[in-house]
């Protein structure tokens, strides 16, 4: 399903600064003329932008102003990365290196496989998976550090269930799982085949795993456990293997959960990942490129500005009734 949003508050902040004659091209493009603000405001704010609204095919939604700036901080993170930022161009560089990702194939894998197959006993097993944990692959728990509640200058380690493929929903509301359930069965056998498993191991795979995130079964056997920790480190790692894992990923949460009618290209993707995972320094960089010296200042003042004209419009509204106001 997808879906084509719009951010009243932007508009309605625009409606209340004056009349439609004074607002900028830009919003009154979105406006529907034919409807009274009063009866219907969402129809008067957007209703023209929304009749011809179309969303791409590689999206879920879309809107008229966070989609637009989403834009427009990609092309300035483009920039970043083309200017060979310390591990940020590395990572962006190496997410796009595909012919790369091809040849390692599993190899990057290889070790972990290595260490839960070796697993004596699902005390050997839990601690591969502590170790996967550490690294960014939670299995049976997840374990963050996050600001103690009770003394906020401090730090806390906090232990969370382990995120499923699926949101919980899923698992527990027959027609939501009966929607997927076909698909979802098809996704485990492919990317578990892509790992190295044959066809007839992958299809036995499949109800192991299944049955495990929908009971969390206490009494799994060691053989079961195994199966169960491969898969979920193959499923966390696969839109960073080869292009084949990523779109079998796609194939099932992008196209089948998402409801997204095109695979993202590489870029795109690449843009996203490294945003998401070096987000900080990414940040660091963006406002030394966006922001000058004095953009606290004018931040401020701006501020001031949209507080005045809030008060001045909110006051003069004619389309606003006393009750309102107040």
């Amino acid at each position: 399903m997808v879906k084509v949003l719009i951010s009243l508050g932007v508009l309605a902040a625009a409606a209340t600064a004056g009349s439609v004659t004074e607002l900028p091209e830009s919003v009154t493009k979105l406006i529907d003329y034919s409807i009274n603000p009063c009866e219907d405001f969402y129809q008067y704010a957007c209703g023209a932008w929304h009749k011809d609204a179309v969303v791409p095919p590689d999206k879920q939604k879309i809107d008229t102003s966070f989609n637009e700036i989403a834009i427009q901080n990609k092309a300035i993170f483009k920039k970043i990365y083309s200017d060979n930022k310390t591990k940020l161009s590395e990572f962006y560089n190496s997410c796009l290196d595909t012919a790369t990702l091809s040849s390692l194939g599993l190899t990057p894998l290889e070790d972990s496989f290595k260490a839960i197959r070796s697993a004596n006993t699902t005390l050997d097993l839990l601690i591969v998976a502590g170790e996967l944990t550490k690294n960014g692959i939670p299995v049976f728990m997840d374990i963050k550090s996050a600001p103690d509640y009770n003394d906020s200058t401090k730090h806390a380690l906090f232990g969370f269930r382990t995120p499923l493929p699926l949101d919980r929903p899923y698992y527990f509301n027959y027609f939501k799982w009966k929607a997927v359930e076909a698909e979802y069965k098809l996704y485990i056998a492919s990317v578990l085949q892509l790992a190295g498993y044959t066809a007839e191991k992958a299809a036995a795979a499949v109800p192991v795993i299944v049955r495990f995130e929908q009971t969390l079964e206490g009494n799994t056997t060691l053989e079961n456990l195994r199966t169960i920790v491969e898969y979920k480190l193959i499923h966390a790692s696969s839109k960073h293997l080869t292009p084949e894992f990523r779109t079998a990923n796609w194939n099932f949460f992008g196209k089948k959960i998402k409801g997204e009618d095109v695979e993202p290209t590489r870029e795109k993707y690449c843009l996203s990942e490294t945003e998401k995972t070096l987000g900080e320094l990414l940040g660091q960089y963006f406002i030394d490129e966006v922001f000058p010296a004095d953009a606290a200042k004018t931040a401020d003042e701006l501020v001031k500005a949209l507080k005045s004209s809030f008060s001045t419009g909110i006051a003069t509204a004619d389309w606003l009734d006393n009750s309102t106001r107040a």
